[in-house]
């Protein structure tokens, strides 16, 4: 097995494996949430041979999540950036939108010159100022262990937690999150204005004052 990541690189060696893993055997069963996955994106198969206009709307609108995630998956997977980004912008659920999330994300690391992409897409399409889509970039791009020791880190992210723009705020909180377990009760809605988002930014600042790193999860 060879590993690799975007922060660290490729381990120096390969791992020798006694056998594949379970994820990677055809003759290894899936459990029942495996089962569940196969069976919704044959529904998606069947839904796109009988109705390719209608089929990805359908499953974006359905109360399933694992459809809703197939359908987030096959915009990426087709480059349909304008309407991924107008469901993750409407996303009413934090679910819904972290999962975007991941799905731009994995979007942006298929290949050299996909930032660019993105940029026009935000500025052209979606609004945003061209220094306004280069914050959004920099925050999907995450933060790496030696941003994480950097109070300026978490100030510059909580000012944002009051930015105008609502794809700003939002990827502050989901960092901020994830920077600082500590304020994991903190809580956040994709779709919440500036007035409850400034409940948020209130939280975050009592938790970890300017000039300060956050504290370990344990209060300690």
């Amino acid at each position: 097995m060879v590993e690799w990541t975007s922060t660290g690189g490729q381990n120096p060696a390969p791992i020798k494996l006694d056998k594949l893993p379970a994820w990677a055997d055809p003759d290894v069963k899936p459990g029942p949430a495996g089962a569940a996955a196969g069976a919704a994106i044959e529904k998606f198969r069947r839904a796109r041979a009988e109705h390719p206009e209608t089929a990805v709307d359908t499953f974006l609108a359905s109360a399933d999540v694992t459809e809703q995630r197939i359908a987030l998956v096959t915009l990426g997977a087709e480059d349909d950036l304008a309407r991924l980004g107008k469901t993750i912008a409407a996303a009413d659920s934090l679910e819904v939108w972290d999962f975007g999330m991941s799905v731009v994300r994995h979007w942006i690391g298929r290949g050299p010159g996909q930032d660019r992409r993105l940029a026009d897409v935000l500025v052209k399409l979606r609004g945003f100022t061209p220094t306004q889509a280069e914050i959004i970039l920099r925050m999907l791009h995450g933060f790496g262990p030696e941003d994480a020791k950097k109070p300026e880190t978490y100030e510059v992210l909580i000012e944002y937690l009051l930015h105008d723009k609502p794809a700003i705020r939002n990827l502050a909180a989901w960092h901020l999150v994830r920077l600082a377990p500590a304020g994991k009760d903190i809580p956040f809605k994709p779709n919440a204005g500036k007035a409850e988002f400034r409940v948020v930014y209130s939280r975050w600042k009592d938790l970890i004052p300017a000039g300060r790193l956050p504290p370990a999860p344990d209060g300690k």
